[in-house]
């Protein structure tokens, strides 16, 4: 079975953020790491690469986002 454009592009995001994590890990256990940080870093990109418009680039209302 073929991979999609979109698999392997997301396949690739998904691997930039785990090697991020895992070069960061000790800098992301501290207390001073906080939601907002792993939002930006980590979370939003993640929905991203789903294809979520987490950040609503286009300026869309919130029912037509869907």
């Amino acid at each position: 079975m073929a991979t999609s454009p979109a698999s392997t592009t997301f396949q690739a995001e998904l691997g930039r953020l785990v090697e991020t994590f895992e070069k960061g890990f000790a800098e992301y256990q501290r207390p001073d790491y906080d939601e907002t940080s792993l939002r930006n870093e980590f979370l939003n990109p993640l929905f991203e690469a789903l294809g979520w418009a987490v950040s609503n680039r286009r300026g869309l209302a919130p029912h037509a986002r869907r």
